[in-house]
């Protein structure tokens, strides 16, 4: 993956390639028809093995009726090198409702 990275303090830019490789799995529980997801990526800069991201995503989805289900997403993101910082973080979690169609 070809990236540019902007800083917002200064106008320097960084063109960087990066492996993005990745593993998923999802869980099916029959007698409750929930579905849980689960999404790991590992994004390491080729020419610093050291600098590399990390972004997780899980998704539970419960399901009220045959069309309408509640699911709530928890989604994690670690950068090991940030210019101009020693390392960046965040997570957020959401909570809604999917119509199936």
């Amino acid at each position: 993956m070809y990236e540019l990275e902007k800083l917002d303090t200064s106008e320097i830019s960084y063109y960087n390639n990066r492996n993005s490789s990745y593993v998923s799995f999802s869980v099916s529980l029959p007698k409750s028809k929930v579905i849980i997801t689960e999404t790991l990526y590992f994004q390491p800069k080729y020419s610093d093995l050291g600098n590399y991201r990390i972004f997780q995503q899980l998704q539970a989805q419960f399901p009220i009726s045959t069309v309408l289900s509640f699911t709530t997403q928890f989604t994690y993101f670690y950068n090991s090198l940030v210019p101009g910082a020693s390392r960046d973080y965040s997570s957020d979690l959401s909570l809604g409702l999917s119509i199936n169609i």
